[in-house]
Order: structure tokens, then sequence, then C-alpha cells
């Protein structure tokens, strides 16, 4: 409805339609993760409006919060009535991981009420969306693959995967990608690193390329450009250092 209370004659009307396979709540997404969405007015077309039940030509603003359930427990009863009121067609939820705690206090309602979404739909950082506040578009979500993994053992930890699809909602982008850790280091430099973390006591000698016994043309400096990878996938690299550090300490 256009003051944002869920309109349940109209869904089952619409829900009961052969062109409506499955039913998705919206919890949240990659590109606004628990925020809100405001679809301005010009993408408010004569079809928004006729589907989505408000004014054309007018901002609509999606809240947060729904005002159909305020609580895990809420969350299944809603998707239950909708289960019930499309005659029995899947019903699930999409959500972006951000707080794990609340994922944990989702899947504890399922066992407190033996209610299941017949799947889940895990949304990734790279996602992106019309309706996303500029200041939440680029950098925010949990990534979709740490997403997927992390629902896929809590729903094996509490015995509840058997009930549930997890579906995948990400950015897949095709393509040649550098990678390497953050900071710029010589191959001299990198070998007294490994002297110094492990404590070996050995000597580090420096040699120049034009040394090495098979000379080639290399270049004075070189690095590799990480900014794709990091930028497509919204990955953190860390500095080098602190990764062979991780190495070696696990040796």
């Amino acid at each position: 409805n256009d003051d944002g209370t869920f309109n349940y004659d109209a869904y089952a009307e619409r829900a009961k339609t052969d062109q409506v396979k499955m039913i998705e709540i919206k919890l949240s997404q990659g590109a606004k993760p628990g925020h809100g969405g405001m679809l301005p007015a010009k993408k408010v077309t004569a079809e928004v409006a006729r589907i989505r039940l408000v004014p054309e030509g007018k901002d609509v603003l999606s809240p947060p919060a729904h005002s159909a359930f305020n609580s895990p427990i809420g969350l299944l009863e809603f998707v239950k009535r909708l289960r019930d009121l499309s005659d029995g067609k899947p019903v699930g939820f999409k959500l972006c991981i951000g707080r794990k705690s609340e994922f944990y206090a989702i899947c504890k309602a399922m066992i407190e009420t033996g209610i299941y979404p017949d799947f889940i739909t895990v949304d990734g950082g790279e996602g992106g969306t019309g309706a996303a506040p500029q200041e939440f578009s680029n950098s925010v979500g949990m990534p979709l693959r740490e997403g997927v993994a992390f629902v896929y053992d809590v729903l094996n930890g509490f015995d509840l995967k058997k009930h549930i699809k997890i579906i995948a909602s990400g950015k897949n982008e095709p393509g040649i990608y550098h990678y390497c850790n953050e900071g710029i280091i010589s191959w001299y430099d990198f070998a007294v690193a490994i002297q110094e973390i492990s404590k070996t006591d050995c000597t580090v000698n420096a040699i120049t390329t034009t040394d090495y016994p098979t000379p080639a043309k290399r270049p004075h400096y070189s690095a590799l450009d990480t900014s794709k990878i990091r930028n497509t996938f919204n990955l953190d690299i860390p500095a080098w250092r602190s990764s062979l550090e991780h190495c070696i300490g696990l040796l």
C-alpha cells in the first residue's frame, strides 16, 4: 500500500497467478544492508505504480524495517502466511550478511517455531541497486563467497540445511585480474624479512639482476596494479609483511 502497510488481499491475488513461481521477502541486499532505499520519482512509471500500488511519478521510500513483522519469529510467521496465501508456493527471504548475530537469531527462531523458509537468497557486497543511497553504493556488505559460506555453515550447524535451499546472488566479472599483497618490496628485502620473522641465523646477500645466471632485460621498478580485483570484488588486500608473518607462523 502507499502508506507502507502490506496488502494481503493484493498479494494473494497476484501470488496465485501462473507467472509467479516463488516469493522472496527482501530483508537487505549488498548495496544497502540494513538500510532503506529511495526509488526516485522518474523511475516510478505507470507500470511500477500499478504493480506496487503507489502513486505514479512520486518518490517511493522503502524503509529498512518491514511493517508486517519486527522480530525473527515474526518473519517466519510472515513466511508461513505468505506460503498459505499463495497456495503453497515456495517462499523465502533475501539478505546480505551484516551482523552475524542477526542470522543466528533467525536460525534459533526456525528451531523454536518449526517454520522454515523454502530458500534463502544470500546477496553479496558486489551487488548494486538504483535505489541505494550514493554513500552506500560502493563497498558495503559481506562479499558473496564469504556470505554463502557463512550461511551454509550456520544452517548445517543448526541442522537446518536439509529444509532450505541457498541461492547466491552476486556479481560475476570475467577477465584477467592481478593480485598481490599491498606494499612495495624487492626479493632481497623479502628474503631479509623471512630471516627476521623466522629468527633464522643465516646471511642474505643482495645481487643485481645483471648478476643473475640467466640475464634478462627487466625494468628497474615494476608493480602489479591490483585496483581492478580490489574494486570489482571489494577486497581488503593485506600488506605483504602481515601475510608473510601469518604464513611463517603456520610453519
